[in-house]
């Protein structure tokens, strides 16, 4: 099984960053509130967690002839004999994404499916996948 990394954009820290310093800057405010009330913080804290889930849980694999990722609790497979297409240094803004940063893949499949990646080097997971299926059409 050959695993890629994804690439995590600016934006995703700058919102893990923003929503860690809204509960700080509460405490700060009124830390005696806080102190008596701690649970006032789970909803605070929640959202800052999940970003922090998909931040470090978000990868790809390259496993026999399917295209797996995974990021939080989104997971799932392509067989890569069903791609037909790769749009290349592309961003998708709706449907699935499994991606932090922009300039990624947008990778279709079957008769009507797509998918957005976006790996540390594109041009290595591609290079793999067409490795798999020459018959891969790659476009910018």
């Amino acid at each position: 099984m050959k695993k890629y990394k994804a690439r995590k954009g600016k934006f995703i820290y700058y919102l893990l960053i923003g929503l860690l310093l809204i509960p700080i800057a509460g405490f700060w405010i009124d830390h005696k509130m806080i102190i008596d009330r701690p649970w006032i913080m789970i909803p605070l804290i929640t959202p800052a967690l999940l970003i922090l889930w998909i931040l470090l849980d978000t990868s790809y694999a390259i496993d026999g002839e399917r295209l797996k990722f995974r990021s939080a609790i989104n997971k799932g497979s392509i067989p890569i004999k069903a791609i037909f297409e790769i749009r290349k240094n592309k961003t998708m803004s709706v449907g699935l994404k499994p991606a932090m940063a922009k300039n990624g893949m947008i990778i279709k499949y079957g008769k009507y499916d797509e998918i957005y990646v976006a790996p540390v080097n594109n041009d290595k997971m591609i290079s793999d996948l067409k490795a798999i299926n020459p018959d891969i059409r790659i476009s910018n």
